[in-house]
């Protein structure tokens, strides 16, 4: 006859042998009796509320106001720009000497130079990788000072621009797929074999860096610019295509001659993460956080907004 099975007592088999052994040398800690549900759960949960930490996208043609706008965040809180074009410090010493809260500038270009495959010729351009490089290791390390409270009231970090860092990604990217392939860039584009994952790689680690740090109440601000094209009704934000849905607040920048003056205006298209349509006359960073906020505020408040 089959011996009979023996019962398993699984409340012995779920728990690890050696957890009463840790529990007693203060190792680890039992939930309290009385604790229930989320309580138990509380250190993994996120403290940052939605005052802090916001994403914003900001797209303009040249000269329509975006890195005037970035500067101007230091009437609210301390401004770092990683500027890969070159003119924010121009604006800074220009327009905000004596600025109410201090606007740091790091410069992460890097040069090389490499052979245009489709000319033959040596051409100096950006090191997109060298660049993002930079990129990653200052947001690194700023993200430790933040860790270490090193910004009490929050701060602002900006990438100007996010355009620039795209658009040398995608050549770079290409070109070295063409020449992989043993073709042109042409010739790989129309034949469709471009791995748009390797090229996007980069300019996604550095978009989820700078989302990291937003879960330590930092306001990250990306700045593109639009296509150079004639119909304004086609034009769109020149960057990664994805980079719109990682982001709560899109705007748009523009300018308008009225009666022989140019006046800038701001326009909302995303708002904390919804489609709207909200026009700013003269807009800085300060007008734009504080409407936001005024929405927020309303809402948590039960009032129509």
């Amino acid at each position: 006859m089959a011996e009979k099975p023996k019962s398993i007592d699984w409340s012995a088999l779920s728990e690890d042998p050696t957890t009463e052994k840790n529990v007693k040398a203060g190792k680890i800690t039992r939930p309290k009796t009385n604790q229930k549900g989320f309580e138990i759960l509380q250190k993994w949960f996120t403290k940052r509320t939605i005052a802090k930490g916001m994403s914003w996208l900001v797209y303009a043609d040249t000269g329509d106001g975006k890195t005037f706008l970035i500067n101007s965040a230091s009437e609210l809180f301390p401004v770092a720009i990683i500027d890969t074009e070159i003119r924010a410090v121009d604006t800074r010493d220009l327009e905000f000497r004596g600025a109410s809260n201090p606007i740091e500038i790091m410069e992460p270009l890097e040069m090389t130079q490499k052979i245009n495959p489709e000319t033959g010729t040596l051409e100096s351009r950006m090191d997109a990788r060298a660049t993002i490089q930079n990129c990653l290791n200052f947001v690194d390390e700023l993200g430790t000072v933040v860790n270490s409270n090193g910004f009490p009231d929050g701060l602002v970090i900006a990438v100007e621009s996010m355009s620039e860092i795209w658009d040398e990604i995608q050549l770079d990217g290409k070109q070295t797929q063409a020449a992989l392939a043993k073709k042109s860039v042409v010739e790989l584009s129309q034949s469709g074999d471009i791995e748009w994952s390797d090229i996007k790689a980069d300019h996604r680690q550095l978009v989820k860096a700078l989302n990291f740090l937003r879960t330590k109440g930092v306001n990250v601000i990306h700045s593109c610019r639009r296509n150079d094209d004639s119909d304004a009704k086609t034009r769109e934000i020149r960057s990664e295509k994805n980079l719109p849905y990682d982001i709560q607040n899109v705007v748009k920048l523009y300018t308008k001659v009225e009666n022989g003056q140019k006046i800038h205006y701001a326009v909302f298209e995303k708002m904390l993460g919804k489609h709207c349509y909200e026009v700013i006359e003269w807009p800085t960073f300060a007008k734009l956080h504080n409407f936001v906020m005024d929405r927020v505020n309303k809402q948590l408040a039960g009032q129509p907004v």
